[in-house]
């Protein structure tokens, strides 16, 4: 089927065309043209009041609409997808908390079923992976990781993960202070995986050891890491410091001060800020009390906290929230802060084919009205959503 999506504009992110359509073949984009140059071959889908952006990838994720990557089915998981392209995500890697050895192999199973399930139908966002962000953390920085699920890294444990998964397992955390650390990077690096820095009480000079070993990505950047301190700067001040590794941020204000928001921007170059939004199973739904793995969390007014200590627990955020709210805190252009959800983890995911409008990628679209709010959501050239 070949579709021409109009907008009245279209943002590559890099350039911005004005009364273009995208044109999409076979779920890949074919090319970008006058609107009113459209070939008569192509059915015309009109979304000629509105923007038309690359569409968004969330790389860490654990729930949404009462359906939990932890504790879920393949089914579950495929309805993560489906409830996040209400939100403009095309694309989501789905992130586990800390679990039991033969939990986790049997969600390293149903991600990879999930990910199958999701190219064979599109019904939502795509599938593309496990995120790994329990159990090699640090207890000291658990936050609503049940520390008794928590271990020492153990490359015997992460290569039957990787094998279990087939190769879907994508990205996978540690604290680079605990024993071993610096082998299980490098042997992660070696099966092809992103390594991320999370809930982790790394000083500045383990930090920075880990990244000269491999480590690319930080983990919900500030929140479960040692702080900055201007004698100790500890990992976030080496991960403020290094251009080559990304940083992820949760931006819906309650895990991160709007000052901490715009430091974060003058430090770190656009391309290496990723907005994730660490949304657990209860996005989407009213407050209450739910579980995050086989922990309790009471919800109150959109916030997630474990019932016993009141810690943080994930968040309720929306990736389409997280972009109004960052450029409303930063100021900064929309096509730089669309970098952060579409280009940058694209790239730090090593998928070439994603995360721009431009001829030879995959047709995934995000529409948007001018208040940034969702209108639809294209993923390989299906419409999925639609408001």
């Amino acid at each position: 089927m070949k579709r021409a999506f109009i907008g009245s504009q279209v943002l590559t992110p890099e350039t911005e065309y004005r009364n273009y359509a995208v044109l999409v073949s076979e779920g890949y984009i074919e090319g970008l043209v006058p609107a009113d140059k459209v070939p008569c071959n192509y059915e015309v889908i009109d979304f000629s009041d509105y923007i038309i952006v690359p569409g968004l990838i969330d790389i860490h994720i654990h729930g949404y609409g009462g359906h939990d990557t932890t504790l879920g089915t393949v089914e579950d998981l495929v309805e993560i997808g489906r409830g996040v392209s209400r939100h403009g995500v095309t694309a989501i890697l789905l992130a586990n908390v800390a679990a039991p050895r033969d939990k986790l192999l049997e969600i390293a199973r149903n991600v990879k079923d999930a990910v199958r399930r999701s190219r064979e139908k599109v019904v939502g966002a795509e599938i593309l992976g496990l995120y790994l962000e329990g159990p090699f953390v640090n207890p000291e920085k658990k936050g609503a990781h049940n520390p008794k699920h928590l271990r020492k890294p153990d490359i015997g444990e992460l290569e039957e993960l990787y094998r279990v998964s087939e190769g879907t397992l994508r990205v996978v955390a540690i604290a680079p202070e605990l024993p071993n650390a610096l082998e299980f990077i490098e042997r992660a690096k070696q099966l092809g995986l992103v390594v991320s820095a999370a809930h982790t009480n790394a000083t500045y000079e383990e930090a920075m050891r880990a990244f000269n070993a491999g480590v690319t990505l930080c983990t919900h950047l500030f929140n479960a890491m040692r702080g900055f301190h201007h004698r100790e700067p500890g990992i976030v001040g080496a991960a403020l410091e290094r251009d080559d590794v990304y940083v992820e941020l949760i931006v819906d204000l309650i895990h991160l001060h709007p000052t901490t928001i715009r430091l974060v921007t003058k430090c770190k170059p656009v391309d290496k800020v990723i907005l994730i939004t660490d949304a657990i199973a209860a996005t989407g739904l009213p407050d209450g009390e739910y579980v995050l793995g086989d922990l309790p969390i009471v919800v109150k007014g959109g916030i997630s906290r474990l019932k016993d200590t009141g810690a943080l627990a994930g968040s309720t955020l929306t990736l389409d929230r997280a972009i109004k709210n960052m450029v409303e805190v930063t100021k900064l252009p929309l096509r730089e802060v669309l970098k952060m959800v579409t280009v940058n983890p694209a790239t730090v995911l090593g998928e070439k084919r994603r995360g721009r409008v431009d001829v030879g990628y995959i047709a995934n679209l995000t529409v948007l009205d001018k208040e940034l709010n969702v209108v639809a959501t294209v993923v390989r050239g299906e419409v999925v959503y639609q408001r």
